[in-house]
């Protein structure tokens, strides 16, 4: 793994799909991860921030696919890119047998995804999308909370949120990447 990758799993770990970060937390969650890759060179026990903010701007840059949103009064948060490449790597981690590899969905975490799973399922958008009809503007303001004052940033948010019921069935992939692009 690299260090964006360990960053993104790290935000994963500590619900970063769901809230702003702190840059401190995501730090010493990537220590935890791979102490060596971020640690100093002379004290190897303590936190090199500057690596991991480092991480954090590249998976913030556009080239690099946006993977995060945020900043530092706001915290940082994964996009719906960086939700999904978080998730294979927390898989390849998983398939390493690594025994910190979080499962995706557990307690509270779960619930929540499970409510949102029966949301998505009797939404308007989803009735129109399954029986073959494209999507009304006012299903798809519906089905993401949204209204025509909804910030970019916001958008993001809950975008991310509806991306988490990824992987649960194939049918709820296929409509969450005509909804989501």
């Amino acid at each position: 793994m690299n260090r964006v990758d360990i960053a993104l799993l790290a935000m994963l770990r500590l619900g970063g799909d769901e809230k702003g970060l702190d840059m401190e937390d995501i730090a010493v969650e990537c220590h935890k991860i791979s102490p060596k890759t971020f640690s100093w060179r002379k004290y190897p026990d303590q936190v090199n921030m500057i690596l991991v903010a480092n991480a954090i701007q590249d998976a913030k840059r556009g080239r690099n696919g946006s993977l995060v949103s945020g900043g530092q009064k706001q915290g940082w948060r994964l996009t719906v890119a960086g939700l999904q490449a978080a998730q294979r790597v927390n898989a390849s981690d998983a398939g390493a047998g690594n025994p910190n590899s979080v499962p995706e969905f557990r307690g509270a975490k779960g619930q929540r995804v499970k409510q949102e799973y029966s949301r998505l399922k009797n939404s308007d958008a989803f009735s129109q999308w399954k029986s073959g009809q494209n999507i009304s503007e006012s299903a798809m303001n519906s089905l993401l909370k949204i209204n025509a004052y909804t910030s970019d940033e916001l958008l993001e948010i809950k975008k991310t949120r509806l991306a988490r019921c990824r992987g649960i069935t194939e049918e709820m992939d296929s409509f969450l990447n005509k909804v989501l692009g």
